[in-house]
């Protein structure tokens, strides 16, 4: 899913400034009908701000904000038609699972026979239609959790709003709720905007991924082209489990640039911003992509990967791959050896490693730092 030719939403040079704090930086991002798109960063990053601005529970500073096709910065919150779900689910405590569901629709002075069906349906999609007569305290958080997506959804709302809707959960009941909420999004059609900081979470669930930083807004991407292609050292190092290496720049050369290191070993990479010979740099590669060069392979058959001389502090078998720790210089690497491929050469010592210069991006320092 990418989005339409004509989004449903646009954010246009969007800034949120609290006094001489800002929150949010020249957004701009278009969101297409019935896209799952995800806001995803670190706290304080500002993609809480972003869906509170397109909620309507608080007004941008500059920019203007766009639902299919017109400004949405006067209309007020209960008048946009957008369902909303909370970390902390919002439900009222005194009444039951069915009032609660059926609570938006009252407020929309919809009829009570046509309450009464489309708040059957509503539970039927949950898969709480048994516990209707239940009050929340009643509930596991699961299911609270369940009655609020459905509160959500009974009006048919253009749009569903969700903030860290999972946070409270634990483990397996979130990776459950995840799969849950997808399966809804895709079976109704309906156009969600999800807010996480969890990664993984982020790539599962979602068509797009936008990545947030520090108010601004670094890359937005299908989930395998942000962890396969990241536009900048913070999404490499932020999506994923990634290995970094300080280099500096000798050559650039069709989008390819060499780099060494500060033992002199040469590496090169995929230049991911402007750079030249004798700048300051960084290399990121994930440690998939890594190999250990004695893992029974010829070295003319991988002649034109990066070689780096390295020391193996530790392995540890992890069932379906082995974990390898490995020290070049001061730099710490991690590399992920599939089951079967040279668990063997991971011994403690010194060791050679090899991998694909495609699969390395080459950030300028400086511009990491910015981030």
């Amino acid at each position: 899913m990418v989005a339409a030719a004509t989004p449903l939403v646009e954010f246009r040079d969007v800034a949120k400034r609290y006094g001489a704090f800002t929150a949010l930086s020249g957004i701009d991002l278009e969101i297409g009908n019935g896209e799952f798109l995800t806001l995803l960063g670190p706290s304080g990053s500002g993609k809480t701000t972003a869906l509170m601005l397109l909620a309507g529970f608080d007004k941008p500073s500059g920019g203007s904000i766009l639902y299919q096709g017109r400004s949405v910065e006067s209309v007020p919150a209960n008048r946009r038609n957008f369902g909303v779900v909370f970390q902390n689910y919002a439900l009222f405590p005194h009444l039951t699972v069915a009032q609660n569901v059926a609570f938006p629709l009252k407020a929309r002075k919809c009829a009570s026979a046509d309450i009464a069906g489309r708040v059957r349906n509503a539970l039927q999609l949950v898969q709480l239609e048994q516990y209707a007569q239940r009050y929340p305290a009643q509930l596991s958080g699961g299911q609270q959790q369940r009655v609020a997506l459905a509160r959500a959804l009974v009006f048919d709302p253009g749009l569903v709003l969700m903030d860290e809707p999972l946070a409270a959960l634990d483990k397996n009941l979130r990776h459950h709720m995840q799969f849950e909420i997808k399966r809804l999004q895709r079976e109704l059609g309906v156009t969600m905007v999800y807010v996480t900081h969890d990664q993984g979470e982020a790539l599962s669930m979602s068509d797009r991924v936008a990545v947030f930083n520090s108010g601004r807004l670094l890359q937005v991407a299908d989930p395998e082209a942000l962890y396969n292609d990241p536009a900048s050292h913070f999404v490499a190092t932020f999506i994923g489990e990634t290995n970094s290496l300080d280099v500096r720049i000798s050559q650039v050369s069709e989008g390819v640039a060499q780099a060494q290191l500060d033992d002199g070993q040469t590496v090169r990479g995929n230049a991911r911003c402007s750079i030249a010979p004798g700048d300051e740099a960084v290399l990121t590669v994930r440690p998939e992509a890594l190999r250990i060069a004695g893992d029974n392979n010829s070295a003319a058959a991988h002649a034109d990967e990066n070689r780096l001389r390295v020391d193996i502090s530790d392995a540890v078998f992890m069932g379906d791959h082995q974990r390898v720790t490995l020290r070049v210089g001061p730099h710490s690497m991690i590399c992920k050896l599939p089951a079967g491929q040279g668990f063997e050469a991971a011994r403690p010592g010194p060791a050679v490693i090899r991998f694909d210069p495609a699969a390395a991006f080459v950030y300028s320092r400086a511009a990491r730092e910015a981030q």
